[in-house]
């Protein structure tokens, strides 16, 4: 039913529209998925600098995983999961790589 709320007929036209699609952005729905299916969580970095007053550099991160509570780590098994950074800038993700880590 909330394939066809989101205006795909079935799980399949839901996954090849929105999840596998080329040169589309995962939407809410997706990244709030994927890291519930993988069993990690995900921070994001989110670079737009369209939205930053006068220019100024603003860099929102946004969690997503299991065990968050208004993304939020709440107990210490939340912290436990291995943690992906990615970054959004317009039109892409890139995963980010910590030296060291």
């Amino acid at each position: 039913e909330l394939c066809g709320l989101l205006g795909c007929g079935s799980l399949d036209d839901f996954c090849s529209e929105v999840v596998m699609a080329e040169g589309v952005e995962a939407q809410d729905l997706v990244l709030q998925a994927m890291p519930l299916a993988l069993g990690i969580r995900v921070r994001v970095a989110f670079l737009d600098r369209a939205d930053a007053p006068n220019g100024a550099p603003s860099v929102p991160l946004q969690d997503f995983g299991p065990g968050l509570v208004n993304g939020e780590l709440p107990s210490e098994g939340a912290s436990e999961l291995p943690l992906v950074y990615l970054q959004l800038r317009p039109g892409h993700y890139d995963l980010l790589y910590f030296g060291g880590h």
